[in-house]
């Protein structure tokens, strides 16, 4: 599969990469269409926090769901789906700042 990811500031490229295996509670997804976020914007230049080599770009996709391993999960495995890009980790200083 195809991802943008981020190796230094102003250096992004789209590379092929391992089909992930899942944990438990997580999906794949084939990823249909993918947009430049505006964290993407503040990552590209190094300006934003969560900035490291081999971030995944792009968060901002339509995608259908393909395969999952949560069983609580109320998705059909042909449905369309929409990635949550505001997952923080809650420690650096933009998720301290909200």
């Amino acid at each position: 599969m195809k991802a943008g990811l981020y190796f230094s500031e102003r250096n992004v490229v789209v590379s092929e990469i391992y089909k992930p295996k899942l944990s438990d509670g997580e999906a794949l997804i084939r990823v249909s269409y993918a947009g430049i976020g505006g964290t993407d914007m503040m990552i590209y230049p190094g300006k934003h926090p969560t900035g490291r080599k081999n971030l995944w770009l792009w968060g901002m996709n339509l995608a259908t769901m393909l395969k999952s391993s949560a069983g609580n999960l109320h998705f059909l495995l042909v449905d369309s789906v929409v990635i949550e890009p505001t997952l923080s980790c809650r420690h650096c200083e933009a998720c301290a700042a909200g």
